[in-house]
């Protein structure tokens, strides 16, 4: 049984790129032996070349969204540290203005 990626070894459209009897029959539902049979004669005879498999065609995949997400992240973070910054200044402009007010002398009637 040869080792590798778990695509690699899943049947996917009847095709597969390394060969492990376990998963094949774990994805056919069927019990294998280890091992495989190779072809040595074909009747009717084999064409002369291998038959060309495309590749899928390139597309997005995932990413657009992870980085629509990421972009969604970063803005939730920056209005956040917005309002966040914005607290703590109305924090301390209150703080001054306490404290402004406690030490002030009360107005008393003898002060008039």
């Amino acid at each position: 049984n040869e080792r590798g990626n778990e695509k690699a070894i899943t049947p996917h459209d009847g095709q597969l790129r390394l060969i492990d009897s376990d998963a094949i029959g774990t994805a056919l539902g069927k019990r294998f032996l280890n091992g495989y049979v190779t072809v040595t004669e074909s009747k009717p005879a084999d064409a002369d070349q291998l038959s060309v498999v495309l590749p899928p065609p390139p597309d997005e995949g995932p990413h657009l969204s992870y980085a629509v997400q990421w972009f969604l992240f970063t803005a939730i973070t920056v209005i956040g540290m917005f309002f966040l910054i914005r607290s703590d200044i109305k924090a301390m402009k209150r703080a001054k203005a306490d404290e402004a007010r406690d030490e002030a002398p009360e107005a008393t009637d003898d002060d008039e």
